[in-house]
């Protein structure tokens, strides 16, 4: 059976283009020689338990060993609400590992055990007592998986403290206990606190002191995509430029595992079948992206982002900042906001503040924003008046000298100048009425001092640039034009259009050329 590109669910060697996760694994399995209690903090959707399988079947190929590996994630929440039920679905999830990997005395003896273990302090009697029925020689491994689900129940909270105590007494020779718990989350439980509060402990602050705490960045990089490529080329006897198609990979996903993985996957099973030649095209990435952001097919991980931020408010007015407003955000990494978002994989600290995690995720947001706001009506009234010539072709000229005049206007009428952050936000709205399923807007990530936003429109074959910016001198003005002049030829186009507010008298419109490119200055 040929291997696919999963974007569902564990990523198994055998059936799945993987990346090698070796180094991780191995240097978990060092704590887990040193009798260590690790928790394993990463962002939602980043290979978490696709690498806890990985530990599983590693330990289990020594001899020592028996992991088992449950999952909070795959529990009801009204079993994690109350002690009783959350016990003795402890001891379920314990009872289905040791069933597998045949242990039946000792799985029928924590089955006995159901309905009949009412306390933590009974429950670590339990967990002795299954230790002194191993054979010497077997040492038994508790993986956890999502911990992040549990972490809002006062019962989990309660377990940890209890597996931490089993840890204490073990250094002093007075209880068996696991040899190592590894608890993978998306959250930070040791090394830190947080709050747990939904049943009955009330909410309250707390750390589990006995981890390691290990941060493991599970982004893929460039080199571990290219990686992937290459097996699928050789297995596939498909021709394909690794190293730029995994560039170009990259530079939509930020290697995001399941968003690289299933950018892949709609090259290979949705993009290739419908042309003869099988090669892969830088192309195809950029139309695996246009797909995974439009609004008829926006990818999963999207949605669920975009829920998230409809669910707290407090994230989404953060995040509009970000993405429409241009705004740098600094705040510390500590603030429950911030938590929030770095934990869901949202944000991402970069040198000059917070920004959304990768293209893919900040496009979609882009345009469920977009969207909200022309439904509120908020954006600028065209009057019939049209953008686009008898063949279909979108004149950008007219596009940008329309909203300069609209900006000089409106500034007219108020005695004051257009601030960068309203007449940004205007230009967000006024493209989308123009292009009104005519075309598309892709939105590029604005960076360094001059707060640029980068648009990159695509009508049929034509495509146009413009970006929106504040004046911050000519230093940062001309590093500006030179970057748009790289960013130009690598897309193959001709020309791009740079709007600027603020900087009054300091330059004219021209047209200018940096890197073998046109570029229109346009001042509002």
């Amino acid at each position: 059976m040929k291997r696919i590109f999963n974007d569902v669910g564990l990523s198994v060697p055998d059936r799945h283009y993987c990346v090698d996760r070796s180094s991780v694994v191995e240097r978990l399995m060092l704590l887990v020689d040193r009798g260590a209690y690790v928790t394993m903090k990463s962002p939602r959707q980043s290979g978490k338990s696709s690498l806890l399988y990985n530990l599983q079947q590693e330990l289990q190929a020594h001899d020592q060993y028996v992991a088992l590996l449950i999952d909070w994630g795959q529990v009801d929440r009204e079993s994690l609400a109350q002690q009783r039920t959350f016990i003795d679905t402890f001891l379920r999830l314990v009872y289905t590992e040791l069933v597998f990997w045949g242990w039946a005395e000792q799985a029928l003896f924590v089955a006995q055990q159901e309905g009949r273990t009412w306390t933590m302090v009974a429950l670590s009697g339990v967990v002795t007592r299954l230790m002194e029925m191993m054979p010497a020689e077997k040492q038994l491994v508790l993986l956890v998986d999502g911990g992040e689900k549990g972490a809002d129940y006062q019962p989990f909270v309660d377990w940890l403290e209890m597996l931490a105590h089993k840890y204490w007494e073990r250094d002093r020779g007075r209880a068996g206990t696991w040899q190592s718990v590894v608890v993978v989350s998306e959250r930070d439980l040791a090394g830190g606190t947080m709050v747990a509060g939904s049943s009955g402990g009330g909410e309250g602050v707390w750390s589990w002191s006995v981890g390691t705490a290990l941060v493991v960045d599970l982004s893929l990089t460039v080199a571990e995509v290219a990686g992937m490529l290459l097996a699928y080329s050789q297995e596939r006897e498909v021709a394909l430029e690794r190293g730029e198609i995994a560039g170009r990979i990259h530079y939509y996903t930020a290697g995001q595992p399941v968003l690289v993985n299933q950018m892949c996957r709609l090259i290979d099973e949705e993009i290739l079948p419908s042309r003869r030649n099988k090669g892969w095209l830088v192309a195809d990435v950029d139309e695996a992206f246009r797909q995974m952001v439009s609004g008829e097919r926006l990818v999963a991980w999207v949605v669920w982002v975009i829920d998230l931020l409809e669910r707290h408010r407090d994230l989404y007015s953060l995040v509009q900042k970000i993405v429409l407003q241009g705004e740098q955000v600094s705040l510390m990494g500590s603030e429950r906001v911030i938590r929030l978002g770095g934990e869901a994989g949202v944000l991402v600290a970069a040198e000059d503040g917070w920004q959304v995690a990768n293209r893919v995720v900040e496009q979609g947001i882009y345009g469920h924003m977009m969207v909200k706001m022309l439904l509120r009506g908020e954006g600028m009234v065209l009057d019939g008046v049209t953008f686009f010539d008898g063949s279909g072709r979108l004149d950008m000229n007219r596009v940008v000298r329309y909203f300069q005049v609209f900006v000089q206007k409106m500034a007219g009428e108020r005695g004051r100048g257009v601030g960068h952050q309203q007449g940004r936000l205007l230009f967000l709205g006024y493209l989308q009425l123009i292009l009104k399923g005519r075309g598309r807007c892709f939105k590029e990530r604005h960076e360094g001092v001059e707060r640029r936003l980068s648009l990159r429109l695509e009508v049929g074959e034509q495509r146009e640039v413009v970006q929106i910016k504040q004046w911050c001198g000519g230093d940062a003005h001309e590093a500006g034009l030179e970057r748009l002049g790289d960013y130009l030829k690598e897309w193959g186009i001709e020309r791009g259009f740079v709007f600027i507010f603020g900087g009054k008298g300091e330059m004219k419109d021209g047209l200018l050329k940096r890197k073998g490119r046109e570029i229109v200055v346009v001042w509002g």
